[in-house]
């Protein structure tokens, strides 16, 4: 009797001790709860599957949009994000692609969850296939009016066929 009384007050005492190490609920502080932006792929292992194109000799360009995503709540006003092309790159400003969006900045409007870098690849100036027909564009985002996750920079394999 009195073993079954020490082992009762014993597993009381560990079950008090084991709920005490919750906090009540409401109380908690999360932090990290707010947006934040991200490189849409940028996760994915580097460089990015080929953006592969035929090259048609035109004097048309090829539209690309590198997506920005903000993930986490929704913002109430439009939100700045500032990014950088790496100078490492092999294609090369001018020559392989011209930027469409303001140079070193877009604007994600206000409620929405995605934004474009948007970029021109310049096909007929490339030649094709080999090691000249494939360049690396490596973007990175900089900065914005929200927090940067750990995604922030990814290299885009450009293929002209």
């Amino acid at each position: 009797m009195i073993m079954k009384i020490i082992t009762k007050a014993i597993l009381f005492t560990m079950v008090l001790g084991v709920s005490a190490c919750f906090d009540d609920p409401g109380t908690d502080i999360v932090v990290g709860n707010g947006s934040f932006l991200e490189l849409d792929r940028a996760g994915q292992p580097n460089p990015l599957a080929s953006l592969t194109y035929t090259k048609a000799v035109d004097g048309n360009p090829i539209r690309y949009k590198i997506q920005v995503n903000i993930m986490g709540p929704p913002v109430e006003s439009a939100t700045n994000v500032n990014y950088a092309i790496d100078p490492l790159s092999t294609a090369i400003a001018g020559t392989h692609y011209n930027l469409v969006s303001t140079a070193g900045t877009i604007s994600i409007a206000a409620g929405e969850s995605v934004g474009f870098i948007e970029i021109d690849i310049l096909d007929d100036a490339w030649t094709p296939v080999g090691a000249t027909g494939v360049k690396d564009l490596i973007v990175s985002i900089t900065g914005g009016d929200l927090a940067l996750s750990k995604y922030v920079k990814a290299t885009y394999r450009i293929r002209i066929n």
